[in-house]
């Protein structure tokens, strides 16, 4: 291989086991959800929002840290200026720097939450 040719690994990097367990409880989580309304307009929900991003520390599993969208309000609130605004407003979109935002952040942990779902 001469020096300007790069070769690029494509495979996707393995998901860790931690975050197989967190995604495993939250997809039960949503599927729980799912019947709730959209927390704006009152349609049939299609998305759970996170009100505290993942990035911003937020926890994908505390409850309180979800809401139930439709596809409609859910870009509304994330893509829109004026969504966006509202949406802080209404405490939909919380930013890390928040002091409500501690309390998303202290979910409990996977393990927890897989043995509390199981009814242990």
């Amino acid at each position: 291989m001469r020096k300007t040719e790069r070769s690029f690994n494509s495979t996707l990097r393995r998901e860790s086991k931690k975050r197989q367990r967190l995604n495993r409880v939250r997809n039960k989580i949503t599927a729980d959800l799912k019947n709730q309304p959209c927390a704006i307009c009152g349609k049939k929900s299609d998305d759970t929002h996170e009100r505290l991003a993942r990035s911003g520390g937020g926890s994908i599993t505390n409850l309180s840290n979800l809401v139930r969208l439709c596809r409609t309000c859910h870009d509304w609130i994330t893509h829109d200026v004026a969504g966006i605004r509202w949406a802080i407003e209404h405490d939909l979109v919380i930013s890390r720097h928040d002091v409500r935002a501690k309390e998303l952040r202290d979910g409990k942990t996977a393990d927890e939450l897989e043995r509390e779902l199981r009814g242990e």
